[in-house]
């Protein structure tokens, strides 16, 4: 039997003070238009900021960061099916032939 690796609350409190500069980055990343970026890097850095929030979560409070590493790969492979779906599910919706609502039905007015 393994033994449990015991989290100190310092681990916890820095762990909730990466989260609320993340959070903030969030905030001023989706108010923040300096350069007029494009919605594809505006989305590159929503994402980013998403996926550091996601480690924080993932390895700190889900204890991942210390555990054995078949949790490891099988937290991986999780996200990993994640990804997967999201890809379909977006070539899914990007290879939609999109009408006006008005060609698609002419009762609308």
């Amino acid at each position: 039997m393994s033994e449990h690796h015991i989290v100190t609350p310092k681990t916890y409190l820095l762990n909730l003070a990466a989260l609320m500069v993340l959070m903030s980055l969030t905030i001023l990343a989706g108010r923040w238009e300096p350069l007029h970026f494009t919605q594809t890097i505006n989305l590159a850095i929503a994402l980013t900021i998403a996926v550091a929030k996601m480690m924080c979560i993932v390895l700190i409070f889900m204890h991942v960061k210390f555990s054995s590493r078949l949790v490891m790969v099988f937290a991986s492979a999780g996200f990993f099916w994640f990804i997967i779906m999201i890809t379909l599910t977006f070539c899914d919706y990007a290879s939609r032939f999109w009408h006006s609502p008005t060609a698609i039905s002419p009762y609308l007015g």
